[in-house]
């Protein structure tokens, strides 16, 4: 609502380009309903705030009945039924507003997936650190990040090598005081987090309440457990990447009402399941194909 209203401010050029992407048909198809689930719930934050703002202002004026004790405790009963309904809409509101961010970034990560598949299928290399959906799922863990919870438990096993490397990189970009080697820096801090540690759902973390640091490997290390990449060639010419983000519900009571129970990096919860899809023309061969020898497999 706060970008509408500021929307007299944008600059022409970006209304233009805003304009063009709203005219494509994968915006209408794909992004548009998003969208429009995205002003209905700012809609109703800003009626909610509406009306506890009216509620307090009420508050405020002085009483001229006095209450008899019955009475006073007829409202302090209609107040406990009330208030866990309230929480009830609160919690629910923030969650499926976190959720359908989650949902816009997946969508975005979908594609840096489908980039990193479309450049790396082509590599001949047998390793784990080069393949296709290695380095799609990475790419997409890189953009689920900001969205991906961090303040809970951390499991699911160690990192391939590349992705330990995007996490350091990330870790490295949030220090203060850059060095010349950021990277080695975001091993070390990656070292110094304690990612196996056991925390409850509550609303503080639920909105990331810690450094932006130790939030960063966190996050990175839970969006790359939770997101699921399938590489595939519909034919000879495209490449298909589908992929499933488990995002955690971690606002407290409302869990359940937006995802299934299910076990995510060694962190029992409800999940929303987001997939998406994408297809893009395939990279052209090399002119020259990979020549394979004992000692050096990776001649060209």
């Amino acid at each position: 609502m706060s970008a509408l209203l500021l929307w007299v401010f944008v600059e022409p050029t970006t209304k233009a380009v805003l304009a063009e992407v709203i005219e494509e048909p994968a915006f209408r198809n794909f992004m548009a309903p998003e969208l429009l689930l995205h002003v209905g719930l700012s809609t109703c934050l800003w009626f909610f705030v509406y009306l506890m703002g009216a509620y307090i202002w009420q508050a405020r004026e002085p009483a001229t009945v006095k209450l008899a004790s019955s009475q006073r405790g007829t409202v302090m009963t209609e107040t406990l039924i009330a208030l866990p309904v309230l929480l009830m809409l609160i919690f629910g509101i923030a969650q499926l507003t976190v959720n359908n961010i989650a949902g816009i970034f997946t969508n975005l990560a979908t594609i840096q997936a489908a980039r990193a598949a479309w450049l790396w299928e082509r590599e001949p290399c047998n390793s784990i650190e080069c393949n296709p959906g290695e380095r799609a799922r990475i790419q997409a863990a890189a953009i689920l990040t900001p969205v991906a919870p961090g303040a809970q438990r951390v499991g699911g096993g160690a990192l391939s090598l590349a992705a330990q490397q995007m996490r350091a990189t990330l870790a490295g970009a949030q220090h203060p005081r850059l060095t010349e080697d950021s990277g080695l820096l975001g091993f070390q801090m990656v070292d110094a987090v304690n990612l196996s540690r056991r925390k409850s759902a509550n609303f503080a973390r639920a909105v990331d309440n810690q450094s932006y640091s130790v939030r960063t490997i966190r996050k990175f290390t839970f969006a790359y457990h939770a997101t699921i990449v399938e590489v595939s060639n519909p034919s000879a010419e495209e490449v298909r990447v589908e992929l499933t983000y488990r995002h955690y519900n971690a606002f407290p009571f409302v869990g359940r009402l937006f995802g299934d129970v299910a076990e995510v990096a060694g962190r029992m919860g409800h999940y929303a399941n987001i997939e998406r899809s994408f297809e893009m023309k395939r990279l052209p061969r090399p002119n020259r194909e990979a020549v394979v020898a004992p000692d050096h497999p990776k001649l060209y």
